[in-house]
């Protein structure tokens, strides 16, 4: 009677030598999609997600929020929005800046370290969530996008 190998003797997903018919992933379906905003409309939904949170906590500083930022559309930069599968509502938005082009937001603040200087950087700025339940997930997704 042959019996299958324990889950502890398979190689682990990491295992760039393991064959790829042995390498094990697990996936889950999430309850939203993520994808980088191509449209005036998309961009909106992100703005107003982004406006909501930061009334949540910074209401002062909200009220600049209410309509695109010039670095939205800027060279270099990607805004993307988390949309519910359910009815495509807005649940969450980031804004990536590379400084393949300009110099990031961080860089007009701080003065990088040398071994940081000359490097292809990325800055992740104005996260917005919904205060929903999927809020958490959605953050860390955002991140990994």
């Amino acid at each position: 009677m042959k019996t299958s190998p324990s889950l502890l003797s398979r190689p682990c997903i990491c295992d760039p030598k393991a064959p790829l018919d042995q390498r094990y992933e697990k996936t889950e379906s999430l309850p939203f999609t993520i994808r980088p905003v191509k449209t005036a409309a998309e961009l909106e939904k992100a703005v107003q997600i982004r406006h909501a949170a930061y009334m949540r906590h910074v209401p002062r500083f909200a009220a600049a929020l209410e309509t695109p930022e010039a670095l939205d559309s800027a060279r270099g930069v990607v805004v993307f929005l988390a949309e519910l599968k359910l009815n495509a509502s807005p649940v969450g938005t980031m804004r990536i800046q590379l400084n393949e082009f300009a110099p990031l937001t961080l860089e007009r603040a701080v003065d990088l370290p040398d071994w940081l200087r000359c490097r292809r950087l990325a800055e992740p700025t104005r996260l917005g969530v919904t205060h929903e339940r999927v809020g958490r997930i959605v953050t860390l997704a955002l991140f990994k996008a």
